[in-house]
């Protein structure tokens, strides 16, 4: 709807009222009327559109939100949260940023409120309308290209040579997300496929930064993505409230590759006393950890069974506990492991267990039966909340042959060791 002929206000003088109107009735689903659609008039489609998402980014970006800022499907999908934008923001500060993949302009907002000067680019022309129309809204004043990374750096390197040649860095930091769909196709595990290829773009232009933040997939492998790089690159596996978010490269051309590390961040969203969110950061690296043997526990009766956070797995520090904290793994993957007392929360899960089983799926199932207490509605299963690692099916399946379904306060570790199963019943240490 909005094209490259974005000026100060291009809307209808009550867009904003309409806005503001959207965001007041996110959640009453009888809200757009056709006598509202015949209001709206040309903008009903993309106002109805708005309405659709407007719950999940209250979720996301509840400031972007409460501003009445404008969004899609697809660019609240590909945009990062408020909290690890913020989080970015202050990990990696920046005098000067440039952006080569602006998208919604998230991640421009965090470092422009942290007081950086940014620039940023996109070549989708409608889309960087509604960036620079959130932008009035946040009151922030970041400038926003239309154009591609290439193009943008071709021109640049006309006028600016020295960013082809090395030396200090034209930008503090140069920040890429590159699209994980460029032929319309999502790809995850390899990076070279994304677009802009962010390799080639270090290689060629290793003067344009000082350093260049890159985000990928937490699918990626994070040590093949750092031998991508032929000067250090760390790697961090970002997590939000137990759920890896994004893997992050910290590139520093003119440094040696093999002085990179691996780490992971665990961020906890939690409220202050006024109500506003704050995020907690709670770093795992593999700097402080020392390099001994595996170790895997005997079957016996633990006090608690621990399951790291996913940002662990991502990074592939899971492997790391039975060093760090001296914890027995259950399984040789490291998928859980025995504990006498909870850790800590930002890191994982501390399942207080109840009652532990083995033998087959059909074996614990009939334990369980004897066990759970009966659904309310007699034709619904017995609610349980399962976590099956390393089981050779998916947890859907496991589920279905242990006769459960989702719900209760009685969570199931379950994993696969051998020929046999082992599960543990309990509640979760908060």
């Amino acid at each position: 709807m909005l094209g490259s002929t974005y000026k100060i206000n291009p809307f209808p003088p009550n867009f904003m009222q309409w806005v503001d109107e959207v965001y007041k009735n996110r959640d009453n689903l009888s809200f757009i009327s056709i006598k509202r659609r015949q209001e709206w008039g040309e903008w009903a489609t993309f106002l109805g559109n708005l309405h659709s998402i407007a719950g999940k980014m209250a979720k996301k970006l509840p400031h972007h939100t409460s501003m009445g800022c404008l969004a899609d499907a697809r660019s609240l999908e590909q945009s990062t949260s408020e909290s690890v934008s913020r989080w970015k923001a202050q990990q990696f500060p920046a005098g000067r940023l440039l952006s080569l993949t602006g998208g919604l302009g998230v991640d421009d907002w965090a470092w422009a409120m942290s007081g950086a000067k940014v620039e940023s680019l996109d070549p989708n022309q409608s889309l960087n309308a509604w960036v620079r129309y959130n932008a009035t809204r946040l009151g922030i004043n970041p400038q926003r290209i239309d154009g591609t990374a290439e193009d943008f750096l071709l021109a640049l390197a006309k006028t600016n040579p020295a960013i082809g040649l090395g030396g200090p860095g034209l930008y503090d930091l140069v920040y890429v997300d590159p699209d994980r769909r460029p032929r319309g196709q999502r790809t995850t595990v390899d990076v070279s496929e994304y677009l802009p290829n962010v390799f080639g773009l270090i290689e060629e232009y290793p003067g344009l930064g000082k350093s260049w933040l890159v985000k990928v997939s937490p699918m990626v492998d994070p040590t093949w993505l750092q031998r991508q790089f032929k000067c250090r690159a760390d790697i961090y596996a970002v997590g939000l409230n137990g759920e890896t978010k994004e893997l992050l490269a910290h590139v520093q051309p003119g440094k040696a590759a093999e002085e990179g590390i691996c780490d992971a961040f665990c961020l906890v969203e939690q409220l202050d006393t006024t109500g506003n969110i704050v995020v907690e950061s709670h770093r795992f690296s593999e700097r402080t950890a020392t390099n001994s043997g595996e170790v895997v526990a005997d079957i016996g009766q633990p006090g608690y069974i621990f399951e790291p956070a996913a940002p662990l797995f991502a990074s592939h520090l899971h492997t790391q506990i039975p060093q760090r904290w001296n914890l027995l793994a259950t399984t040789p993957n490291h998928n859980f492991f025995v504990a006498q007392a909870p850790e800590a929360a930002a890191f994982g899960r501390s399942l207080k267990v109840q009652s532990q089983f083995l033998g087959s799926l059909r074996d614990i199932q009939r334990q369980l039966k004897e066990i759970l207490p009966p659904a309310k509605n007699k034709k619904a299963l017995p609610q349980l909340n399962v976590t099956a690692r390393n089981c050779g099916i998916t947890t859907d399946a496991v589920k279905k042959l242990l006769q459960v379904s989702d719900g209760g306060n009685q969570y199931l570790f379950i994993a696969k060791i051998d020929a046999q199963f082992i599960a543990w019943l309990g509640e979760i240490e908060r």
